[in-house]
């Protein structure tokens, strides 16, 4: 049998990390797009809901 024998080098201690928060002032981008993609996506919903209801009489706005 083989014996086990490991190659690799001894780990060197890593470097501590220093982590910034580059938090802003404001709405940042990103929620500007968070924000615009929740409004459409309830905006097409509601489209939905409307035309199943004038076209089949089902749904929310159906009557």
């Amino acid at each position: 049998m083989a014996s086990k024998r490991s190659t690799r080098a001894p780990k060197e201690p890593v470097a501590a990390v220093e982590v910034i928060d580059e938090e802003g002032k404001g709405a940042s981008f990103e929620m500007g797009i968070v924000i615009t993609t929740t409004i459409l996506l309830i905006g097409a919903v509601v489209l939905v809901m409307k035309a199943l209801g004038n076209d089949y009489g089902v749904g929310p706005f159906g009557g």
